[in-house]
């Protein structure tokens, strides 16, 4: 399963809300979000999809958002916070 062409992160960049589209199809396979920081620390977690993930409590930075599928692939996005 390869998601690269199903999702985006958006505004890219962001400084409270990041918005999540992924195809709906895909939705349901999601079994975690995660943002991670440049250190590779978790800083927030999700069990299976959201819309929507607030970034305002984070600094200002890099940040990486990686989405875990059931069947145990996973994806990785990346977005600046402001």
């Amino acid at each position: 399963l390869n998601l690269s062409i199903h999702t985006s992160i958006y505004p890219n960049p962001s400084n409270s809300i990041i918005s999540i589209l992924i195809d709906p199809v895909y939705q349901s396979a999601i079994k975690e979000i995660q943002i991670i920081d440049i250190f590779g620390k978790e800083l927030k977690h999700t069990h299976g999809f959201v819309p929507e993930l607030m970034i305002s409590d984070l600094n200002v930075g890099n940040y990486f958002v990686v989405f875990k599928m059931k069947n145990g692939l996973s994806q990785v996005k990346t977005f600046i916070k402001l």
